[in-house]
């Protein structure tokens, strides 16, 4: 087998991008060839060199569901069919008697990778504190931006209790009366309770700390203060739910499965006011616009009709879903 150099591995892909005039097609299909980078390294291959267990490897550091993994490894085969007619690889395509099975096999399932609506109320619940549980709440209302600004901007003002509304960089976004509640009992906080109150006082070490007093819903303590009027870092948010994760024993607590939980909801809220199981470009443009995604393609691969189903069950036939 031919040794192929880093800055050759990097033409090559680059060559093969070219095939698409499409902006958004390249930064997707780049997005795949940047989770190979590690293993091209370790491995010393290009990836359309690559054996069927290699790409495995590279598929399994998606961690996302079998359906969207399968568009994952189309898009590594089309980069192998490419290098085949152009030479580049005299080898066979290890992906093209691949069935679905083999893709669904390495995927997470909604049902383990994301949650229902009970499950988020369970883990708010669950929450000593409700700075904690506000940014589970937002995350799944769609309210986030990017690296968290939405969240982390949110102010005390912004809060229109009357109207059931956030105020979201000068738009009415209206939310359910349980994000409302648990925005005000988070503007009020006072003191956190570190590790969600399983945290053992010591001598000279409390089990708390004492936010400061600004204008933010989100605050932090005052040891970690950079500036009294400024709203936290993108850490902060992260780490809340990172310790959340490990403290409570709930996998896969990111911003970005909270978000999807959220969009797969509104998807099951859709379906149940039309009585159908099925799923619609404009659905699909609908959980766009409130999740603020510019394109509503990349929602379909993981909100499906199956998907919800799989976390929902036939909810049609069940009446009122939480």
């Amino acid at each position: 087998m031919t040794t192929i150099s880093k800055g050759q591995r990097e033409v090559n892909k680059e060559q093969y991008l070219e095939k698409y005039p499409n902006k958004m097609t390249k930064i997707y299909y780049k997005r795949v060839f940047d989770f190979a980078l590690e293993l091209e390294d370790e491995y010393n291959k290009d990836l359309f060199q690559f054996d069927l267990e290699q790409i495995k490897n590279v598929l399994m550091k998606f961690k996302t569901s079998g359906q969207a993994i399968e568009v994952y490894g189309r898009v590594i085969s089309s980069y192998i069919k490419w290098a085949m007619e152009t030479n580049l690889h005299t080898g066979t395509n290890p992906l093209e008697n691949v069935g679905v099975a083999w893709f669904r096999e390495i995927g997470i399932e909604p049902s383990s990778l994301y949650f229902s609506k009970h499950r988020i109320e369970t883990i708010e619940n669950d929450c000593v504190n409700a700075q904690d549980a506000i940014i589970i709440r937002l995350l799944f209302e769609g309210i986030e931006g990017k690296e968290a600004i939405e969240i982390r901007e949110l102010k005390k003002d912004d809060i229109l209790e009357d109207e059931s509304c956030l105020n979201i960089g000068g738009n009415k976004i209206r939310v359910e009366e349980k994000t409302i509640n648990l925005a005000i009992k988070a503007a009020k906080q006072k003191v956190y309770r570190k590790k969600n109150g399983s945290m053992e006082h010591r001598e000279n070490i409390n089990d708390y700390n004492e936010l400061t007093d600004n204008k933010f819903i989100i605050r932090s303590s005052i040891t970690q203060l950079r500036s009294f009027d400024e709203c936290v870092n993108k850490a902060v948010i992260y780490r809340r739910l990172k310790m959340l994760s490990e403290v409570l024993g709930v996998e896969n607590l990111s911003t970005k499965n909270l978000t999807r939980s959220g969009q797969i909801y509104m998807a099951m809220k859709i379906m149940q006011s039309k009585g159908q199981y099925t799923l619609t470009n404009d659905d699909y443009k609908r959980i766009a616009l409130r999740f603020d995604i510019n394109n509503f393609y990349s929602i379909k691969k993981y909100c499906t009709v199956e998907s919800v189903k799989e976390i929902y069950g036939d909810f049609l036939e069940q009446g009122e879903v939480q």
